[in-house]
């Protein structure tokens, strides 16, 4: 390679040559943004700003800028910066830091410090929220990221930051045995060899240390149990171990290495070894579940945080409202030309398990419901995890249920034509409140009962698309097992036990197996199916589980004379659902029954397909379908 022959003839260095390529690339302008070069003192920085005029002020995002301190640069980022900048509205400030050759550890965390500090005391200036900064990095810019918001911990003088994006960040470095380094080190960009090479370049460590680094002799027998509970592969995933991932034992301790090497062990150079006190005190984290495992964050707010950064669109033939029935937050969403007829009502719950999902989330689909139904779209903020659990996310719903009903005059709503709606446990929660409010003759009744890829019951879990489908994206079991173990406060330690349905006796069983058996299920969705016989009971797992015998957990389960009454029901199932044997189940309980149905089953649909009605690259048609099918059914009310 000619970098590797340039330096060799002592013209440059290899990251030089490298960096002299990145600079090369041409910049592509966007007549979206305005872009300016600054320095921050000595340290340059390029800010971008959306040049449309906004009525309040912008999010920030400080970005730190990847390459192991050796490659990138403000020019090699400027494409990704100046995307998220336009995409997300927000005012995206890129520092250019200091690095390897000519500058090592501490510079590259100093300057990133240095610069964030001198953006968060001028947020004013540039247009930017205080309570919305956001710093984001990849690779070592990651590891500045996470460096930066340690240190700004307990900083009153400055802005608190509001969340930290890590995309591959770099939280340790002196195990370098996990499954990922065993795994991976022979993959391209990014092999063991180099990454060790470039961490001693950049903490100034002698090359001849390189095998003590690998083999872990540099680090005290004291130290690895000190960090063993962060650092143990017991706290990644089974799944992430399973290939060519062999149990590992540091060499003998070298105490020469370690006096050379041991400011691997500092904060600035491997945040994950941040005391807890500080740790407890960042901001949520957009990383993932291993995280998690290691405290940084819980699974639910590193989701919830991605949803919360969303830019809202508004129509402008709908008028958006935010209000608070008593301490739930809802939206409501009117229609803006003026009608001399009341309109029809929705009550929308959104899904996510108990665990994501939010006003935001669901933002464009009750907007589209209220536009294209003319109708009065009433969204549900409810509670959710990990701080609440069931029953307290339905019995918020229910509440603001009641709420809007006692007051349709004041939003111009039809009592006659007043529809509950939600889509996975927001679907469910619809059919819990359809049935606490049959027997209340001073509320109207409810018109119709609108269910997307709800979830019924929760008893058998083995159903033929549990079988068929608990692999696929979006909702695997991985993440339906997660939902239901906490929001239902179970332990997942009885999983073994409710896989081979012996968390409820047979009694049971063969009471509901009218409801729950297979032969309600129509053939064409068995194929490859094999139905397993329910094991003898767990007593202690059946105590302990018996929450899911609650109607307010397994609707499907309620009595006849509540069944029976129900309102006539929209039902829209997926074929790439693990939930969609349960709608097929609920669909025939109710028609069973008598309860006038309304059956769309979406071939090419997943769950939480409806999500991506706004999602430009993302967008699948079968989402417009069911929006269309969501509204021809509402019109013919």
């Amino acid at each position: 390679m000619q970098g590797n022959i340039l330096e060799k003839l002592g013209i440059c260095s290899m990251p030089k040559f490298v960096r002299f390529l990145h600079d090369s690339m041409r910049i592509k302008k966007d007549p979206e943004l305005r872009v300016t070069d600054l320095r921050f003192g000595t340290i340059p920085v390029r800010l971008f700003q959306p040049k449309a005029a906004s009525s309040r002020l912008r999010r920030g995002i400080i970005f730190y800028h990847g390459g192991g301190s050796v490659f990138g640069s403000l020019d090699c980022y400027h494409g990704l910066c100046n995307h998220l900048a336009r995409e997300t509205d927000s005012v995206l400030l890129m520092i250019g830091y200091r690095m390897v050759p000519d500058h090592h550890s501490p510079a590259l965390c100093h300057d990133c410090m240095n610069a964030s500090i001198y953006f968060l005391k001028a947020l004013e200036t540039y247009g930017v929220d205080p309570s919305r900064v956001v710093v984001c990095g990849e690779g070592i810019g990651g590891a500045a990221a996470a460096t930066v918001t340690q240190a700004l911990v307990g900083r009153s003088d400055l802005p608190r930051i509001r969340a930290q994006v890590l995309i591959s960040p770099v939280v340790q470095v002196f195990c370098l045995q996990l499954p990922s380094f065993q795994q991976n080190r022979n993959v391209p960009f990014l092999s063991q060899k180099f990454m060790v090479t470039v961490l001693c370049n950049y903490l100034a460590i002698d090359l001849s240390w390189r095998d003590a680094i690998l083999n872990g002799s540099c680090v005290p027998p004291d130290v690895w149990k000190k960090y063993d509970k962060w650092l143990s592969p017991d706290n990644i995933p089974k799944k992430f171990k399973k290939r060519g991932f062999q149990p590992w034992s540091p060499d003998p301790f070298n105490e020469a290495a370690y006096l050379e090497t041991k400011h691997m062990l500092d904060v600035e150079v491997s945040s994950l070894l941040a005391d807890d006190e500080i740790i407890a005190q960042l901001p949520e984290a957009f990383l993932g579940m291993i995280f998690e495992k290691l405290r940084i964050c819980p699974m639910p707010q590193f989701v919830c945080f991605m949803q919360d950064l969303q830019l809202l669109k508004y129509d402008p033939d709908v008028v958006v409202t935010d209000l608070r029935f008593g301490t739930i937050p809802v939206k409501l969403y009117q229609p803006k030309a003026s009608s001399c007829t009341l309109k029809p009502g929705i009550v929308y719950y959104h899904g996510g398990g108990g665990a994501i999902g939010s006003l935001k989330t669901h933002h464009g689909i009750c907007s589209h419901l209220c536009k294209e139904s003319d109708s009065v779209v009433l969204a549900v903020g409810y509670r959710k995890l990990p701080k609440y659990k069931f029953p307290v996310p339905i019995r918020d719903c229910l509440v603001a249920t009641i709420h809007f009903l006692k007051s349709l005059h004041a939003y111009g709503v039809d009592p006659a034509r007043v529809v509950v709606c939600g889509d996975s446990l927001g679907g469910e929660i619809a059919t819990v409140v359809c049935q606490k409010l049959v027997n209340t003759p001073d509320l109207p009744r409810i018109r119709a009962q609108i269910l997307i890829y709800a979830t019924f019951q929760v008893l058998d879990i083995q159903t033929p698309s549990f079988q068929q489908r608990k692999n696929i994206p979006m909702l695997n079991w991985s993440f339906t097992s997660y939902c239901f173990y906490h929001f239902l406060d179970i332990s997942p330690s009885w999983h073994e036990v409710i896989m081979k349905g012996a968390h409820l006796p047979t009694k049971v069983w063969e009471k509901y197996r009218k409801w729950l058996g297979p032969e309600n299920i129509p053939e064409r969705f068995k194929r490859g199916y094999r139905q397993k016989p329910h094991e003898p009971v767990n007593e202690a797992a059946y105590l302990e589980l018996s929450v899911v015998l609650d109607v307010m957990c397994s609707p499907l389960i309620a009595e006849d004379d509540i069944v029976s009454q129900l309102p006539e029901a929209c039902i829209v199932s997926c074929e790439y659902d693990i939930l969609r044997d349960s709608s097929l189940l609920y669909k025939k309980r109710l028609e069973d029954l008598g309860v006038p149905v309304t059956w769309h089953h979406v071939e090419d649909g997943f769950h939480g397909v409806l999500n991506t009605l706004d999602m430009k690259f993302l967008y699948f048609p079968s989402s417009t379908r069911i929006l269309n099918m969501l509204t021809h059914f509402i019109k013919g009310l």
